[in-house]
């Protein structure tokens, strides 16, 4: 207890301890060596030994290959060159021989060595970009099973994705640029894993749907396109020897055999890189191309010996692959192969050697059926070729026995037992067990045997084969194929020697059939045969040999009652000749003993067998046989008697009938049409059977004609309402499809329709019949690919609704080899109806998609009966909203015409055509014009050639919907018929540029788009050589949308020429475009100048510095593929199209100089002799527009490069203005400028345009020192005759003047004055104008003082009248004193034209020029107060002048007012309203002065004042009228009170002279307050007052009539009392023009005398005593006061 507790004090209990303690008693235990016996040590030893060795061969390997890499790194390491010199060879060492070589042992061996070397092979990659060249070496590394050793950071990226990324820009780059030998050869192996794993990928949903082919990428798939595409691009480098040619063609071998998808294209590279090494293949190659002739699939050969054609075979004796396919096997496609290998061996001298026998043996036992069927044609067609070079007898039987013993020999070899082979312990010897039969090569050594037999001449060698079949039981095989190619071989080697042989032969077959049975299936089977070889070679005994005969005939009819149907078919195909050679009394027995034994034979086998004989014997006595012994009669009354066993029986003997007769039986077969029918409703299931089998037997040999007869009869069955003959209908229609192909193919369309409306029948049994009928269908389907989808096929005739997606989804997925039979397509096209008629997007256009591929793998013939359904819904789904939904049925609209002709379609084009013309929706334009290029695609170019005219004259259309419908075209026929559209590229662009500049967005658009596919398409080799001088063409365009769509165009034409993605392009043209928007400034606006990229790379972030080389890559490489001088033209154009005067024009221009310069100032100095030249040739353009942009393009280079390019420029300028028209200098670039020619105008034009943008911006020390060279050149461009001419040099000198200073307007403004007075230049005051127009302040202090000097002439007014009015604001400070120097001149020109009558033009142009001034000053508020304060100094006049007596005054007083009167008619009507312009503050003062001097004394002045004042009034609005009456009656108030008693204003007898103010009082009238209409009133009264009777008769009715209509109104006392009093002062001032007013004067007089108000009364009674005497009849007027005076009484 005391240690229990001590140790449980110290941690531990008892278990551990024991624990402990044992643990310790093994360890000693182990340690303790056991002593070995000595055969135990002997073992041990032994094991040690092989351990050993084991290891050190290990470490050997290890040493060899670490050896061999480190050599390869030595080689690397040495020299990049040398390495890329012998890449080739490093990448068969390292990854053909160590890595595939090594596989996973190297990897453990040597996995980090391997790993640096293929790093540093990488690194000497010539050509690959360094981007690729890490990221391939891992990825090689990766999927060669070397991921171990590769970095985790290089595994942190999917395969799939690695080789997407790499794939797509190896594409982009090798497709301008292809690799040199070095980076391809490195390139390859990945290139090889790739197709070799069928790509990497799934397929990735991006849609809702899982049918949805457009909502999924196959990754894989597009990896696997690429790799071919670069495999293209390498092709024609055949020749080099650096390249892995042979590796080429084993890839591209494999691609064919594995991707059925990509076998064109490979095919095309595969001819194009044998052409290439025509001369310089090596064994190698030629080995590789021969081994493609054994691939299983014939396109694959096909495209071999395509290639091989370029090979040289002639050192070869003969090629066992190249004499398999000449074998050919009875196909089309095969038999061309044949005949193109028969070819070769020809041309090449090749020899048939008896060795060549022996080597196409081995070939029988290929994995492909084809390469084993013509192996066998081959091995028998070299045995013909030896005999027909005349070989000797003895040795060609000696080739003969070597062939039959090789081919015995091999079936024995062949010939193994399935089940497992045990040891002596009974235990199963390994890999033994579950063997695999290798019937296919014993099949192809009996196809062989069988083409072999005619060349079988000995008796020997028959009874080798006969023996062979027979003792060694190879007709009694497992194989039943097998047993029937080796029966066919004996009865073909029978039927060839048997006559010769029938003695040696009969005994060895009748010995047999003596023999006892043995009661096996493999007897059973191996007595069918002795039968069918006794009744052939008894074919060949004489007809003299009556008893052997007869004894064989009976031998073969007591076989038929053997319960094998191969036996009894045997003896029926014997009986024919057999039956022709025995007597009519033989005949009759055997028919009615067959007969007999048909109808009422007790088992199945004897009826059957009856049958079979009967059959046989009526084929070889003939058809008279039938009636001769009453078959027919009695085997139609056996089908409607009442025993099941002779109905069946007389259905067997049809169906033999009609499969030993065939198209010969078919008058009676239509007999039996309708007891068949009822049959197939029989109550016993045995005859039901029978009946369908009869069916399917008659129907696969009836003829065309005779489904024609059958078909009505069992489709109105379908309408029956009996169900029992629905059924037999159905029965009988699905019996159809046992038919042959050519009558199966006429007969479906009919057929299947109506089954599949069956398949909704409401009878089960019905239905399940139609289920039963399509799935027999099915079953002679040929096509292996549909033959699997057949339950999905029909599942979806069952449920068209859920199934038809999924039935569309597995046909679109299945990679199909082979021809779509007639059977097929039954099955299938009613599925792909339905799915076209879906409202799903995706569902119609997989059924599209399927529909284009499956024309492609059909007969015509067999597609021809549903294009009358097809193709509308095809063309229905052209139409769809989708794009890729009609992309699709485009491309399965243009396969079908492809595969069919176009006689087939004869009216289709002409219907797309209809489309594009119509004024249908954009869609189906868009539909109509991608179908027609797939359709003229489909058809060839001829097609297109004779259709492209009308295209082109159908793009400049008057109807926008006709331009789109085929610009629409002209986008999608560069890319459906790709290179071979180059030719048309001149008649289609023009077109295309056209329409850039259509008024129609959505023309515009496609238009834009068809460009982009033309730039896209043939952006390489000639294609670029025809769209260069185009697009160039087109950024000269007077529109501005064709420069910027062009500009566009150039930018994606030269990044793709690069070789650089459309995705990067559009990134750099993104920050371009950003960068563009960035640099402009608020006050430049769209003219800013883009200055982006002038800094120097040092400069520049280390992203910079990136782009930098980029673009000096791209530099490179445009220089090198357009040539130097074309690239700097390029440039040139671009850099003039930066400064184009549309701005989106400079975006597009400045983004794509962005993407291709980095470096501007640098690139500019480079190519400055070509800016100037483009610059120069846009200055002497005939388009406004192009000369701007080249002169702000001059000014632009002028601010880059300063003193440089003006010490060039300038001179160049000068010397320009001098030369003629026809010169090159200026425009050596620039042949045709919008299709005419330059004229010296538009030169000249050009070149002060571009003087102008240099003074502007070079800054006013390169202008100063240039001043004296530019001044001569703008004082000619002044005084030059084109007015364009004279404003580009008025603008030169405004940019001169600036710059320079006042010694610019010293030298070039006095010489125009002085031009302008002496008339030495006609263009002197267009100049001048020119100048007022930009530099009005500094200019017009200049010529002031000139033109202004009093008296101002003729001349001067002139001068000033057109410099007035380019002025501006300069003028106003100015204006007072160019109008006072006029006035004060005009009285001198009006007296001197008083005198002589030839003054008045001189009066008349200073009086224009006065007008001028008034215009100029309307304008401009500060001018106009100081014009007005100015005329309001001209027209006063001093006291106590007389101006009768002082004239001059009077003359000056008067201009003033006429200068007045322009000034408010410049400003137009209504101008001058209160309150509201600047001419409306002087309305009242000048009213006030206008109407006093209207009582001037001097007519000039009074004429002249009343002008103006009309002019006033005109100018006021008339809702301000009513302000004005009172000013008005003020005025007039002051101008009359001077005057005595009857005299009037002189101002108001003028002939209208009332017209300015009478308006004013009537509106006053009309609308004024109480107390303005009675001063209005009062100022009419006034007026009448104090004008003359003469002067008021025009306004006599304007004056009373308002009057009248007023004092009725409810209107003051004080105004009816005015109104009244006018009226009556108007009676009496003008009594002879009021009379018409008597009657309304009278009533209103009256009507005012019961006025309440006094005043009112009194006016009334006085107008009324004045009107009374001018009435010629009182009465009125007394009747009229006394009922007024009653009226008033009664009130």
């Amino acid at each position: 207890a005391a240690a229990t507790a001590s140790k449980n004090v110290r941690g531990k209990t008892s278990d551990d301890v024991w624990a402990e303690e044992l643990r310790q008693e093994l360890a000693r235990k182990k340690n303790e060596a056991r002593k070995l016996t000595r055969e135990e040590q002997e073992l041990v030893d032994r094991q040690r030994a092989a351990e050993a060795a084991t290891r050190m061969r290990v470490e050997q390997a290890r040493a060899a290959l670490s050896r061999a890499l480190a050599l390869a790194r030595a080689v690397l390491e040495g020299s990049a060159a040398v390495g890329g010199a012998c890449m080739l060879q490093l990448v068969r060492l390292v990854v053909e021989r160590a890595m595939l070589g090594g596989g996973a042992a190297a990897a453990r061996l040597a996995g980090r060595e391997v790993l640096t070397t293929v790093a540093g092979m990488a690194e000497c990659a010539e050509g690959l970009e360094p981007g690729l060249r890490q990221p391939l070496a891992m990825g090689l590394l990766r999927v060669r099973g070397f991921a171990d050793v590769v970095p985790l950071a290089w595994q942190q990226e999917s395969v799939e994705d690695l080789a997407s990324r790499v794939y797509f820009r190896l594409r982009v780059a090798c497709d301008t640029a292809p690799l040199p030998a070095a980076g391809f050869n490195f390139v390859l192996p990945f290139m090889q894993a790739t197709a070799e794993a069928g790509g990497w990928g799934r397929r990735v949903r991006r849609g809702v749907e899982e049918h949805d082919e457009y909502a999924q990428m196959d990754h894989a798939a597009e990896q696997l396109t690429m790799v071919v595409d670069v495999l293209g691009f390498h092709a024609h480098f055949g020749g080099d020897s650096a390249m892995p040619r042979k590796e080429m063609v084993d890839l591209l071998v494999l691609l064919m055999a594995t991707q059925p998808t990509l076998l064109t294209a490979c095919r095309r590279s595969l001819v194009r890189l044998a052409e290439e090494m025509e001369g310089a293949d090596t064994a190698l190659e030629r080995d590789a191309l021969l081994a493609g002739l054994l691939q299983p699939d014939s396109a694959v050969r096909s495209a071999c010996l395509a290639a091989l054609d370029f090979a040289d075979l002639t050192e070869l004796d003969y090629s066992t692959a190249l004499w398999i396919n000449v074998g050919g096997s009875g196909a089309p496609a095969l038999d061309d192969n044949a005949a193109a290998a028969r070819l070769l061996w020809t041309e090449n001298g090749l020899e048939v050697l008896p060795a060549l026998v022996s080597d196409l043996v081995p070939h029988l036992a290929s994995d492909a059926a084809e390469i084993r069927d013509a192996a066998a044609r081959a091995i028998a067609l070299a045995v013909q070729q030896l005999e027909a070079d005349d070989l000797p007898a003895a040795e060609m039987e000696a080739v003969v026995d070597d062939t039959l013993e090789q081919l015995l020999s091999a079936y024995r070899r062949w010939h193994i037992s399935l089940e497992p082979d045990y040891d002596a312990y009974g235990i199963v010897v390994p890999g033994t067990q579950n063997r695999q039969d290798t019937a296919d090569a014993r099949v192809a050594v009996a196809a062989a045997l069988a083409h072999l037999a005619p060349y079988l001449a000995s008796a020997a060698q028959m009874q080798r084969l006969v023996a062979f079949l027979v003792r060694e039981r190879v007709l009694g095989e497992r194989s039943e194929a097998v047993r029937t190619r080796m029966l066919d071989a004996g009865a073909q080697a029978v039927a060839s020697h048997g006559g010769a042989q029938a003695a040696a032969l009969l005994p060895e077959l009748e010995g047999f059939l003596s023999a006892p049975d043995e009661g096996s299936f493999a007897h059973d089977c191996i007595r069918e045969g002795v039968v069918v070889l006794l009744g052939r070679l008894a074919q060949h005994l004489p007809a003299s040999d009556g008893k052997r005969v007869a004894a064989a005939v009976d031998r073969l009819v007591d076989a038929l009652n053997t319960p094998a149907e191969s036996v009894q078919r045997a003896v029926s195909e014997c009986l024919p000749p057999l039956a022709r050679l025995i007597d009519d009394e033989k005949q009759h027995a055997v028919v009615e003993l067959l007969v007999q034994r048909t109808l009422e034979g007790q088992s199945y086998a004897a009826r059957r067998g009856g049958a079979y004989g009967l059959a046989g014997v009526v084929k070889g006595l003939g058809l008279a046989a039938l009636k001769r012994y009453g078959v027919v009669d009695r085997l139609r009354a056996a089908c409607e008697g009442s025993s099941p066993h002779a109905r069946q029986g007389a259905l067997f003997a049809v169906e033999t009938l009609a499969a030993a007769l065939g198209r010969l039986f078919e008058p009676y077969v239509i007999q039996f049409v309708p007891l068949l029918l009822a049959l197939f409703g029989d109550p016993n299931a045995d005859v039901r059977a029978a009946a369908l089998d009869t069916a399917r037997v008659v129907m696969a040999h009836i003829s065309g004609h005779g489904v024609k007869l059958v078909l009505p009869a069992a489709l109105t069955g379908l309408d029956d309402d009996r169900w029992r003959t629905k059924k037999g209908s159905v029965e009988m229609l699905g019996a159809m499809a046992f038919c042959a192909p050519k009558q199966l193919s006429l007969a479906l369309p009919a057929i299947v329709p109506r089954i599949v409306t069956v398949l909704a029948d409401s009878h089960g049994q019905v239905a399940a019949a139609a289920r039963g009928a399509l799935l027999r269908f099915g079953d002679v389907i040929h096509n292996p690919e549909i033959q699997v989808l057949v339950p999905t096929l029909l599942a979806a005739l069952d449920d068209p609704a859920g199934r038809t997606d999924a039935a569309l989804v597995r046909l679109l997925h299945t990679p199909f080899v082979h021809y779509i039979d007639a059977a097929s397509l039954a099955l299938v096209v009613p599925v792909l109806q339905r799915g076209m008629r879906s409202r799903a997007a995706s569902t119609k256009r997989t059924a599209a998609q399927i529909m284009g591929a499956m024309a492609t793998l059909t007969e015509p013939a067999d597609l021809a009966p549903y294009l009358g359904e097809l193709v509308p819904l095809v063309r229905g789904v052209l139409v769809d909203p989708v794009p890729e939904a009609r992309a699709t049925a485009a491309k399965a609209l243009g396969a079908l015409v492809q595969r069919l002709g176009e006689a087939r379609f004869p009216s289709l084009v002409a219907d797309l055509v209809r489309v594009l013309k119509s004024d249908a929706s954009g869609v189906d334009r868009a539909g109509a014009a991608q179908g027609l290029s797939e359709v003229l695609a489909g058809i060839g170019l001829t097609r297109l050639e004779g259709l492209l005219a009308e295209v082109v004259a159908n793009c400049r259309s008057a109807q926008p919907a006709v331009r789109e419908g085929f610009v629409l075209l002209l986008i999608y026929l560069p890319t459906t018929f790709g290179d071979a559209f180059q030719p048309f590229l001149p008649r289609v662009v023009p077109p295309v540029l056209q329409a850039l500049a259509d008024d129609v967005e959505v023309v515009r658009s496609a238009a834009l788009r068809a460009g982009r596919i033309l730039v896209a398409s043939f952006a390489g080799g000639e294609g670029v050589d025809l769209l260069l001088p185009a697009l160039l063409g087109a950024m000269h365009d007077a529109a501005w949308r064709i420069r910027h769509s062009a500009v566009d165009l150039l930018g994606e034409l030269l990044l793709r020429v690069a070789g650089v993605s459309g995705k990067q392009a559009e990134r750099d043209r993104e920050a371009a475009r950003a960068l563009f928007f960035a640099k402009q400034t608020p006050d430049e606006g769209e003219e800013a100048e883009v200055a982006a990229g002038e800094t120097e790379p040092a400069e520049e972030d280390e992203e910079a510095l990136e782009d930098a080389a980029i673009a000096g890559n791209l530099r490179e490489i445009l220089s090198d593929k357009l040539g130097s001088d074309r690239y700097c033209g390029v440039l040139a154009a671009l850099y003039v199209a930066r400064s184009d005067v549309a701005a989106m024009v400079r975006q597009a221009a400045f983004g794509v100089w962005k993407s291709l310069v980095s470096n501007t100032p640098r690139t500019v100095r480079e190519c400055l002799p070509y800016i100037v030249d483009a610059v120069l040739g846009g200055l002497a353009a005939q388009t406004h527009d192009r000369r701007t942009s080249a002169a702000r393009a001059l000014g632009d280079l002028v601010h880059k490069l300063g003193d440089a390019v003006m010490a060039r420029v300038v001179p160049i300028l000068e010397r320009a203005l001098d030369q003629p028209v026809s010169s090159t200098s200026l425009a050596a670039d620039d042949e045709e400028d919008d299709g005419e020619g330059e004229d010296s105008g538009s030169i000249r034009h050009g070149v002060f345009i571009g003087l102008a943008e240099i003074l502007a911006s070079a800054g006013k020390a390169h202008a100063d020192a240039y001043a004296d060279a530019t001044v001569p050149l703008v004082r000619r461009g002044l005084c030059d005759a084109d007015p364009l001419v004279r404003e580009a040099a008025a603008s030169a000198f405004n940019a001169l003047q600036q710059a320079a200073g006042p010694r610019v307007i010293d030298a070039i403004v006095p010489p125009l004055l002085a031009a302008l007075q002496d008339a030495s230049s006609p263009y002197a005051l267009d100049a001048l104008r020119e100048l007022m127009a930009v530099r009005a302040t500094a200019v017009f202090p200049v010529l002031i003082p000139t033109l202004t000097r009093v008296p101002v002439s003729a001349f001067n007014a002139r001068a000033l009248s057109a410099l007035v009015q380019v002025a501006g604001s300069g003028l106003s400070k100015r204006l007072p004193l160019i109008l006072r120097a006029l006035i004060d001149s005009l009285p001198t020109h009006t007296a001197a034209a008083a005198a002589n009558e030839e003054g008045e033009e001189d009066v008349q142009a200073l009086r224009d020029a006065v007008d001028a001034v008034a215009q100029a000053a309307v304008h401009d508020e500060q001018a106009l107060d100081l014009l007005v304060a100015e005329l309001h100094e001209a027209v006063r006049v001093p006291e106590r002048c007389d101006l009768v007596a002082q004239a001059h005054v009077a003359a000056r007083v008067a201009e003033a007012c006429n200068a007045f009167g322009a000034l408010y008619s410049a400003s137009g009507a209504a101008s001058a309203g209160r309150g509201r312009s600047a001419l409306g503050v002087h309305v009242v003062d000048w009213l006030r002065v206008l109407i006093e001097l209207l009582a001037a004394p001097a007519p000039n002045v009074v004429e002249s004042a009343w002008a103006a004042l009309d002019a006033l009034c005109r100018a006021v609005p008339k809702e301000d009228y009513d302000g004005y009456v009172g000013p008005v009656s003020r005025a007039v108030q002051q101008a009359t009170q001077p005057l005595p008693s009857g005299r009037t204003l002189p101002g108001f007898d003028l002939p209208r002279g009332l017209a300015p103010l009478l308006p004013i009082y009537a509106q006053g009238l009309l609308a004024g307050s109480p107390d303005t209409k009675e001063r209005a009133v009062r100022g009419m009264a006034r007026l009448v007052r104090y004008t003359s009777a003469a002067a008021l008769r025009p306004f006599a009715t304007s004056i009373t009539g308002p009057l009248i209509r007023i004092v009725g109104d409810r209107n003051a006392p004080n105004v009816k009392a005015a109104i009244l009093a006018t009226l009556g002062l108007l009676l009496t001032h003008i009594p002879q023009l009021m009379r018409p007013f008597l009657p309304q004067l009278q009533r209103t007089f009256v009507r005012g005398l019961s006025e309440p108000d006094d005043s009112v009364r009194q006016r009334a009674a006085s107008a009324l005593a004045a009107l009374i005497p001018l009435q010629p009849r009182l009465d009125p007027l007394v009747a009229e006061l006394t009922a007024a005076l009653r009226a008033a009484e009664e009130v």
